[in-house]
Order: C-alpha cells, then sequence, then structure tokens
C-alpha cells in the first residue's frame, strides 16, 4: 500500500494543484492506497464529494492551527485555506485529522524548545478544538533531521515525509496535467 500527498484539488494554475478530472483518474487507480491533503486548502472542501467516492480508506487531512486562526505569515504564497466549519464538516464526512505543525516552519531550523511548541502544542490544540484524536504528522516541507524526527515520533504514532520521491513526484505529474 502506497501513500499519496496532495496539497490542493481546483482549477488553479500552480504546480501544487491538481484538477478535479485527474485526481479521479489517478484515485480509481489507486483505490486501496492512502491519501494524504497537507495544508488544510480549500479545495478539500469543494471536492470532497469526489476525494471519498473514490477511495477505500480515509484521507487524512494535515492541518496547520495558525491558518485555521487566520494566521497566515506573509511569505506563504496561498491563503485559501480551510475554516473550523469546513474542518469539522469534513470530520463528519469521513476525514480523519492530522497536525501539519503549529506554525508551518521548517522543524529542522528550530531550537527544541520551539520544536516542542510546534509538535506538541498543535496536537493539543486540533485535540482540544475538534474533540478527535490526532495520531498523525506531516513534517512541512518534507524536511526532517534525527531531532525533529525523535520528538515527532515521541509526540504521534504516524509521521510523513514529502521526502519520498514517489510522493513528490506523483503529486508534481498530476499538477502537471492541468489544462
Amino acid at each position: 500500500m502506497k501513500t499519496f500527498c496532495f496539497h490542493e484539488i481546483g482549477d488553479q494554475p500552480n504546480p501544487y494543484c491538481v484538477n478535479p478530472k485527474s485526481f479521479v483518474e489517478f484515485a480509481k487507480t489507486h483505490q486501496e492506497d492512502r491519501f494524504h491533503f497537507d495544508d488544510g486548502r480549500k479545495g478539500i472542501y469543494t471536492y470532497w464529494p469526489l476525494i471519498l467516492e473514490n477511495l477505500a480508506f480515509k484521507p487524512v487531512m494535515f492541518m496547520v492551527p495558525n491558518f485555521l486562526k487566520g494566521l497566515i505569515p506573509e511569505h506563504e504564497k496561498y491563503t485559501d485555506f480551510l475554516n473550523y466549519k469546513d474542518v469539522e464538516f469534513l470530520i463528519s464526512q469521513g476525514f480523519e485529522l492530522g497536525s501539519h505543525s503549529l506554525t508551518h516552519c521548517d522543524l529542522t531550523k528550530l531550537p527544541e524548545i520551539s520544536l516542542k511548541e510546534e509538535l506538541i502544542f498543535s496536537k493539543k490544540w486540533l485535540e482540544d478544538r475538534f474533540k478527535v484524536e490526532v495520531t498523525k504528522f506531516s513534517y512541512p516541507y518534507g524536511r526532517i533531521n534525527e531531532t525533529v524526527k525523535k520528538l515527532a515520533e515521541k509526540t504521534y504514532k504516524h509521521c510523513y515525509s514529502l521526502d519520498s520521491p514517489l510522493g513528490e513526484q506523483r503529486e508534481l505529474i498530476l499538477a502537471k496535467q492541468n489544462p
């Protein structure tokens, strides 16, 4: 079983966006694989029926609490993130909630105290806000080192990174199919 990571479904002309038709075609041939959605972009909500009807397993949306709170740094290219109600609705429809850190920063550049805040506060905030257990974590930007890995594995049952070329290539191949 493979795990594929996506960021956005829609018609936006950006390298992280997969058009709905390409997504459905891909999902139909990978129904037994797992699908993750990093960052919590709005397209997940817009196209949730397409996502759920084509997958055998619950998709996971990896959320950034600060994005949900509207605290989006200036360097972020995109601002069309899910809101509280969107996330609650998607959970009610069968999506699983995972953490993508508190602020979506490069965890490998943080001192240990800040790293703990990013990993632990994110998990606690998501669990308290949405009343679900958060057991999965996706490393922002796919960046990881031994310190980050050890603390993440202490905090979460399952941790994922885009370091694997397959996940990254698959996403980019699909994105290039946008009209």
